[in-house]
C-alpha cells in the first residue's frame, strides 16, 4: 500500500469523524479530539485537517477551539462553556 493511499484512508477516517462529532452534539470537534477517535498522533490529525480544509472538505476558524466542521453542514451551535456547565451541576446539587 503507498503512503497515498493510506494518506487518503486517514484522511478519510477523519472527516468520518467530524461529521459524526457534529451530528451527535451540535458544535465543532478538536484535533486532539479527532487523534483520539481515529487513533492517530495529533500532529498527524493536524496536517490532515489542513490539507482537508484546503480541499473544502472540512471547515475550521483558526485560532479558535473546537471549530472543525464538515464543510457541507450549516451552522452550528458554539460549544458549551465548561465553566458554566460545571457551575450548573454545582447548583443543581445545592438545591437538592
Amino acid at each position: 500500500m503507498s503512503s497515498t493511499d493510506r494518506g487518503e484512508r486517514q484522511r478519510s477516517r477523519i472527516v468520518q469523524f467530524v461529521t459524526d462529532f457534529a451530528g451527535r452534539h451540535g458544535y465543532g470537534t478538536s484535533v486532539r479530539e479527532i487523534a483520539g477517535g481515529v487513533g492517530l498522533a495529533p500532529t498527524t490529525v493536524h496536517y490532515h485537517v489542513g490539507e482537508l480544509v484546503t480541499a473544502g472538505q472540512l471547515h475550521r476558524v483558526p485560532g479558535k477551539p473546537r471549530t472543525i466542521l464538515p464543510a457541507n453542514l450549516g451552522r452550528f451551535q458554539e460549544p458549551p462553556d465548561m465553566a458554566e456547565v460545571e457551575l450548573g451541576w454545582e447548583l443543581s446539587l445545592i438545591h437538592i
